[in-house]
């Protein structure tokens, strides 16, 4: 049976793939965001939940039959039901004492005559909500609609109804978003949890057509035993897979993944003065109650996502110290709350920045209690008085001074990626095909305009410039070279396809290098790949596909350095004579030039350009190569961390020295000048070319071997790290085989291996063998100059060197080479050494084979390798521990910050 429900499952999976393909039109309530929605679905669903303000939850379960709520199903099912609840409920006595399932006698009068679910969205209209929240297996554990899982459904019940159907049809014909409440078993993800889970969040996303989202409950159970919930996170995975759009909540966040936050009453820990002094109470009470233990939680995850205030329409004690069942379940006992009172949460809930979830509890004919119809169109009528209650707490709002700048946190995604790719394609990717008789060296080729503008005509660069291009005294130039750059090879579904192989968990690409050309179609200038060569949007593109398959993206600006080596160019030009027809000295070509005219010209586009990139694309990662505290790049930032909250994500600033210290995470160029250990996050940037600096595309490029970039990040990770390795495109968009070659060499490890580098932390020691004296050099072989120091040197690297990684209480051991002779000594892991707060190993695995033997004693920790090795490249080793692991802290006690290379 199993076996058959997975196959189903597989089947529906592969038919929505295809029907939310790419040009899918968007579900009925985003026709409005249909521009964005064909650019990222999830992205255009924020933005209309961030505008939808107010929508209704209706709790529907076999607990509504009963009088008084929760409270009488609770006697109800201890088999304590009063002879006043049997009577309500029509059951007889002897019946109920003698029932072995008293939620089958429940059932059997689950009628619902008067659910009308056209009537609830019209009552929603009416208070001018967006979106309804509807139950779909609750109390009494009745599901509310088609399932293979269970007969005990109400399509089988009396009502012989699919609730979830009839409200889904409701709601698309008032134009209403439909969220579907999952109770808090479908969290779990423990022995049969899981696979009968998959199979009831795949039937509600595709048996009812486009729903808003999945409203998770059980976040307490989450947090007293997060164990139960280890696949949480492929869960979430699937209701993105089926439904790209689909928003996930799971009340206070679980994962930190979630797309909104819906906590219970209230939304903490804002302060409010409320009218009612019972209320005041309640949450004068909830907001000790988070100092005491919620508050990191609020740092942690909740902070930077959108949420709503998630209440009832019955005034109840709630669960305070005061008892009572919340409210959520009708009572017929309660009172209600007005319209005034309504509209004065929904102003508690836009004060908090949060949208408002006004939960009506059902009667047990399924009608809606009259005076929540009467509240809830007074409610509507004073929002067309009044207007909607102003946000006096916006999610965040970053000023353009570096006190407010500096309040932004690295969110847990950057930390945890630890693998990016980005490539350095552009007008200059040409000239690798030139017949140079230079090395490419230092930026030679990225930066031959010098030579191209150079004065002296036996310069090397401006030969070959002349002889490709034209002569700059006749007003030839380096917009002359951009018409030449077609790009006519560039696949941006291919590029994607080899980077999401890599493993890589962000990418993208120069947006703009030290010539000034931008590599997107931009609006304010001309001097862009829209407009001059490719005539394409080649970066548009290429994230567009990356955000489609759920990678991060980043964006790289060398803009900041343009204007200094333009202005010397210049000055060079003019007080040269015969020189004047030159097009850089002619501002009628200012259109392409947009960095010449002096600084505040420059200041003013650079900041355009990089903002119009911002709001265009919205990436997630800036890096900036110079420009720190120079040309508004504060105001910058500023727009790019609002837009992020805007956009309601979570971005992140590579500081490559220019931005001081402990802000943004560090980035060093092939390790320069970085530290052993570097206690804040950080990565380093390296070529996928041999050479040190040869960031560009050139005829006689050698690539690195796929070894040597994983044994080098399996080291950058355990010191704290990172790896963003640049690709080497083409001058046509095209790649090297041995461009793909290590692209693909690099993702067949991590597919194996990965568990050890994404999501990790560093242990209490970082690895054994080679850990020190890792700089090496390279010599120009022109003049025999050096280039800045390296590092790490991987050639030092062999089977002794170990690098230790933990997650989830785990220890990670990895070899960066092969042991000869089936034997691997951990010297670090001797009896000695406090591996954990009991010192106690429980099991090791072989990652790609399985648990393998070992020893340890006070030399070490000794492992037998089997016969046949998962890869040939490092070996990782999964070490089980009893107690509790070590891990370090980030500090930011470092002095040394990248320096501006």
């Amino acid at each position: 049976m199993k076996s058959i429900l997975k196959t189903k499952v597989f089947i529906v999976l592969m038919l929505y793939s295809l029907a939310f393909s790419a040009n899918a039109q968007a579900p009925y309530w985003l026709k409005n965001y249909e521009s964005a929605y064909q650019q990222n679905p999830a992205e255009a669903a924020k933005q209309w939940y961030k505008e939808a303000k107010f929508g209704m939850f209706v709790h529907l379960n076999l607990a509504s039959l009963c009088e008084k709520g929760k409270d009488d199903y609770t006697e109800f099912k201890r088999g304590k039901a009063s002879d006043r609840l049997l009577v309500h409920l029509g059951i007889d006595r002897k019946k109920y004492d003698s029932s072995s399932n008293v939620d089958e006698l429940l059932y059997s009068q689950y009628n619902l005559t008067n659910f009308d679910p056209e009537s609830i969205c019209q009552m929603a209209k009416k208070a001018h909500m967006s979106y309804i929240a509807f139950t779909t297996h609750h109390l009494g554990g009745c599901y509310n609609f088609k399932t293979s899982l269970s007969d005990f459904n109400s399509l089988n019940a009396p009502c012989s109804r699919d609730l979830v159907a009839e409200m889904a049809k409701a709601c698309k014909k008032y134009n209403i978003a439909l969220f579907l409440y999952v109770p808090p078993s479908i969290s779990l993800t423990t022995q049969d949890h899981y696979q009968h889970n998959r199979t009831y969040l795949t039937e509600l996303l595709t048996q009812y057509g486009n729903v808003a989202g999945i409203w998770f409950d059980g976040i307490g159970g989450y947090y007293k035993n997060p164990a139960n919930y280890k696949q949480l996170d492929k869960l979430h995975a699937l209701v993105k897979e089926l439904q790209p759009h689909a928003l996930i909540s799971f009340k206070e966040g679980a994962l930190g993944d979630e797309d909104f936050l819906s906590p219970e009453h209230f939304m903490l820990p804002f302060e409010y003065s409320w009218n009612d002094d019972g209320i005041q109470k309640r949450y004068d009470i909830r907001v000790n109650r988070w100092k005491q233990h919620n508050k990191g939680r609020w740092e942690n995850c909740m902070k930077h996502k959108l949420r709503e205030v998630n209440t009832v329409m019955q005034k109840c004690k709630g669960r305070d110290n005061y008892g009572g069942d919340g409210g959520w379940i009708n009572d017929e006992t309660a009172t209600h709350l007005t319209g005034n009172e309504v509209y004065e949460w929904l102003t508690y809930a836009r004060h908090t920045g949060s949208n408002l979830l006004m939960n009506i509890g059902p009667r047990s004919d399924g009608s809606i209690h009259p005076d929540d119809l009467k509240a809830l169109t007074k409610v509507g009528e004073i929002i067309d008085t009044k207007g909607w209650p102003k946000v006096k707490h916006q999610i965040e709002k970053y000023e353009a001074n570096w006190e407010s700048l500096r309040r932004h946190e690295i969110p847990k995604w950057a930390e945890d990626a630890k693998f990016g790719i980005y490539a350095h394609w552009g007008v200059y990717s040409q000239t690798g095909a030139w017949n140079h008789t230079k090395a490419n060296w230092g930026n030679y080729y990225i930066t031959g305009y010098h030579g191209y503008y150079s004065p002296n005509q036996n310069n090397e660069q401006r030969q070959l410039f002349e002889e490709h291009v034209g002569k700059i005294q006749n007003g030839y130039g380096y917009k002359d070279l951009a018409k030449k750059f077609k790009a006519e090879a560039f696949d941006p579904i291919y590029w994607a396809d080899l980077i999401e192989k890599s493993g890589a968990k962000y990418a993208g690409m120069c947006a703009v290098h030290h010539d000034g050309y931008c590599m997107w179609d931009s609006e304010v200038t001309d001097f862009c790949a829209g407009k001059l060569g490719p005539k394409r949007d080649v970066n548009g593109e290429l994230l567009a596909v990356l955000k489609k398959r759920g990678i991060k993206t980043i964006a790289s600006f060398h803009h900041g350095r343009t204007v200094k080596h333009f202005d010397g160019i210049v000055k060079k030009l003019k007080s040269t004579p015969g020189y004047e027809q030159v097009d850089l000295l002619n501002p009628d070509f200012y259109n392409y030039y947009w960095y010449l005219g002096g600084k505040e010209r420059f200041t003013a586009k650079r900041k355009a350009l990089t903002m119009e990139y911002i709001d265009k694309y919205s990436p997630d990662v800036l890096w900036f190569d110079g420009g720190g505290g120079k040309y508004d790049t504060e105001e910058i930032i500023a727009h790019f961390f609002n837009n992020g909250i805007k956009n309601n994500k979570e971005v992140c600033i590579h500081n490559k020295g220019n931005f001081g210290k402990n802000f943004g995470l560090y980035s060093y160029e092939n390790g320069a000048h970085r530290p052993s250990y570097v206690d804040w996050p950080w990565e380093d940037d390296t070529p996928s070319s041999t050479g040190w600096c040869d960031w560009q595309w050139d005829k006689n490029i050698q690539y690195k071997k796929s070894r040597d970039v994983i044994v080098r990040l399996c080291d950058l990770v355990s010191r704290n790290g990172g790896l963003l390795l640049s690709m080497n495109p083409r001058p046509d968009g095209s790649l090297d085989k041995e461009q793909e070659e290590l692209l693909l060499g690099i993702g067949k490890w991590l597919k194996q291996n990965g568990e050890a580098i994404y999501g990790t932390r560093p242990w209490k020691i970082y690895g054994e063998g080679h850990l020190e004296d890792l700089f090496f050099t390279q010599t120009n072989p022109i003049d025999g100059k050096k280039s800045r120091p390296i590092q790490p040197n991987t050639t030092l690297f062999n089977w002794e060197d170990v690098r230790f990684t933990t997650k989830d209480n785990v220890l990670y051991a990895t070899t960066l080479g092969i042991a000869p002779d089936k034997h691997v000594i951990i010297k670090s892991l001797n009896q000695q050494e406090q591996i954990s707060s009991e010192n106690k190993i429980t099991s090791i695995e072989l990652i790609g084979y399985g648990k393998i033997k070992y020893r340890r004693d006070a030399n070490g920790l000794y492992i037998t390798l089997p016969d046949e090795l998962p890869n040939k490249v490092a070996l990782v080793f999964k070490i089980n521990v009893k107690g509790k692991l070590i891990s370090r802290k980030n500090t930011g006690s470092n002095s040394v910050i990248p320096a501006q290379t």
